[in-house]
């Protein structure tokens, strides 16, 4: 598919945004969801992992559409698993 189309650049902007947002929420999600001990609070954050991943992808699948190059993010390694929870 030829695709002509361009972004513009606060479109890139508020994508890019986004993405990084996103994968920040993600990974920090799987953690509160690693600590929660209560059931109906666990529920919501994978509620919200579940939302930020649907994003993350979206996001993904805009800047592969648009043959703009894929922002790194934040990993699984940015995120210290381990941690103890906080006070």
């Amino acid at each position: 598919m030829d695709n002509t189309e361009q972004l513009t650049a606060q479109e890139v902007t508020n994508l890019w945004s986004s993405y990084l947002g996103n994968t920040m929420a993600v990974g920090f999600t799987k953690y509160l969801i690693k600590i929660a001990n209560d059931t109906d609070i666990k529920h919501s954050f994978e509620h919200a992992l579940s939302l930020a991943t649907y994003e993350v992808d979206g996001a993904r699948e805009l800047f592969r559409h648009y043959n703009h190059p894929l922002p790194q993010g934040f990993s699984g390694e940015d995120f210290n698993m381990t941690a103890p929870p906080p006070i």
